[in-house]
């Protein structure tokens, strides 16, 4: 969680040996960050933003291994990592509130941030260099480069606590007696989105694409969207509500960097996906 913003369909494997790749005990990284736009406590308003983090351990990467294989869903064992490595998120810990509701916590993480805090836990204990691989476009070569994490350029959050934007629709959603819904919002997908959506992702983007938006949207006037309803929307109408979500999901890391292709002198932008699942 797509064009611009983020999808890694790498097996679970992969996923694992990439983050436990490229160690230097040497460097030493902080602990406490900032979310950009902050995790929702859940059944209410207040958004948190502090969180701390801790190194991984032998425990962390059997845990990522038994559960890849167990569940071949990339986006469960990020969310299990996060439940892990994260020690706090503003004042809440896994003893204050207890384990059901700290799952619950950090699986509410917006995926963006989410993406974050995973890379800064990888930093923490792998080092601040991550190989990215990619394909020349010209000569076809395949290219590994190291990007160092502390390098990339950060897009900050561009909206308010509430985690939403509004759409206006062109036909909308229209009922039986010929009403029509064109109005609501979209909130930000979670990490619990992604859990949901990555094996249906996998199958068939379209059908990921109409559950994703039944997840995300409210529209004025209707208590409840359902999948029927988001599926007969118009493209058009499906165009407006995926490319408002990727304008609220463009922030945190910037993947994109330049690569110099040694074989034939091509230099081109390529984007390493380290975590992220795509959501357009």
């Amino acid at each position: 969680m797509a064009e611009n913003k983020v999808l890694n369909m790498q097996d679970e494997e992969t996923v694992v040996d990439d983050v436990l790749r490229h160690v230097d005990a040497e460097e030493e990284f902080e602990t406490e960050y900032r979310f950009f736009a902050g995790v929702k406590v859940p059944d209410s308003d207040e958004v948190l933003k502090d969180f701390e983090i801790r190194e991984m351990t032998g425990a962390d990467e059997e845990s990522l291994q038994v559960n890849s294989r167990k569940n071949m869903n990339e986006a469960r064992s990020i969310n299990k990592l996060l439940e892990r490595c994260i020690v706090r998120i503003g004042n809440l810990t896994p003893q204050t509130i207890g384990v059901d509701k700290w799952r619950e916590l950090v699986r509410n993480i917006p995926v963006p941030d989410a993406d974050y805090a995973i890379l800064m836990i990888r930093r923490l204990s792998f080092g601040n260099d991550i190989v990215l691989t990619s394909t020349c476009p010209e000569c076809g070569a395949g290219i590994k480069t190291s990007v160092p994490l502390s390098e990339l350029e950060i897009k900050p959050y561009g909206g308010d606590t509430s985690h939403t934007a509004t759409f206006t629709l062109r036909t909308g959603i229209i009922d039986k007696n010929g009403n029509a819904y064109k109005e609501g919002t979209l909130r930000l997908p979670t990490g619990v989105d992604r859990e949901v959506l990555l094996p249906l992702y996998k199958q068939n983007m379209g059908k990921a694409k109409t559950l994703m938006l039944t997840r995300l949207c409210k529209f004025d006037g209707l208590k409840v969207v359902t999948e029927d309803m988001i599926r007969n929307l118009s493209v058009r109408d499906r165009d407006i509500l995926t490319n408002l979500n990727k304008e609220m999901n463009d922030f945190g890391f910037d993947y994109n960097t330049e690569v110099y292709c040694e074989k034939c002198g091509t230099e081109y932008n390529s984007k390493f996906e380290d975590s992220s699942i795509s959501f357009q």
